[in-house]
């Protein structure tokens, strides 16, 4: 279970990383870590 959570962020991340620019990327990966933690 916890693998599958890793390789589904994995994928995740990729696809943000390659069709956000890096503006856009920063903002949602600061939303989203800000509503994880």
């Amino acid at each position: 279970m916890r693998q599958l959570v890793g390789t589904t962020l994995g994928v995740l991340r990729h696809l943000v990383w390659t069709t956000l620019a890096p503006a856009e990327r920063d903002h949602l990966v600061g939303g989203f870590l800000g509503s994880v933690s």
